[in-house]
């Protein structure tokens, strides 16, 4: 999946990887999903290349090469 740092809901986006643009799309593997309250899986659990998870809402997720 491909995603913006901006995108990042946990930690906060100022906290995660520092040295990334917040315009740079970060590439991860989808590890698990987490609901939000009544709704079920808003969130997907995403292991990024530098092996800190991070979670971002579904609907910013992206298939790699999607446009």
């Amino acid at each position: 999946m491909v995603f913006r740092l901006s995108d990042v809901f946990l930690p906060s986006w100022e906290e995660a990887p520092g040295s990334l643009p917040d315009a740079e799309e970060i590439e991860g593997t989808v590890v698990d999903f987490s609901d939000s309250g009544s709704l079920a899986c808003v969130f997907a659990v995403v292991e990024i290349v530098r092996r800190q998870t991070v979670i971002v809402p579904i609907e910013r997720l992206r298939l790699v090469g999607e446009s």
